[in-house]
């Protein structure tokens, strides 16, 4: 899977109720199903202990990167999750800073102890750094 542009991404605030987060979540999925349709999954990313509601998007090239990249920016999201095709990972911040976060593994299984990942049910895939 991971031979192609993807961008992880989140419409969930930390500050915000659940039933607020749902309601950004099913805006962000009927953003996604309207102009990526199958085309991505709904993912449950993790990051020190904490889960939020997430999307794998493959994109066909970097217009689209920038179309998501633009849409976590109207939901505040502080970034979106990169995966070039050779499976390095990166965030990019909403001041385009880009931070390389290394090769990004995929995996059926999840190192012990491991905190940061994003899980998906439908491929029932770990996406990791180490």
């Amino acid at each position: 899977m991971l031979n192609r542009l993807h961008v992880i991404l989140s419409a969930e605030l930390k500050g915000e109720t659940a039933e607020g987060n749902t309601e950004r979540t099913a805006q962000l999925h009927c953003y996604l199903n309207q102009y990526f349709h199958e085309k991505f999954d709904h993912v449950k990313g993790h990051y020190l202990g904490t889960s939020e509601n997430s999307f794998i998007v493959q994109c066909k090239d970097h217009r689209e990167v920038g179309e998501l990249f633009n849409q976590a920016h109207n939901f505040d999201q502080d970034c979106i999750m990169l995966i070039d095709p050779k499976g390095q990972g990166f965030l990019l911040y909403g001041n385009l800073k880009m931070e390389r976060i290394g090769h990004v593994t995929e995996s059926e299984w999840l190192p012990e102890g491991l905190q940061n990942y994003t899980y998906n049910p439908v491929s029932k895939t770990y996406y990791y750094t180490l």
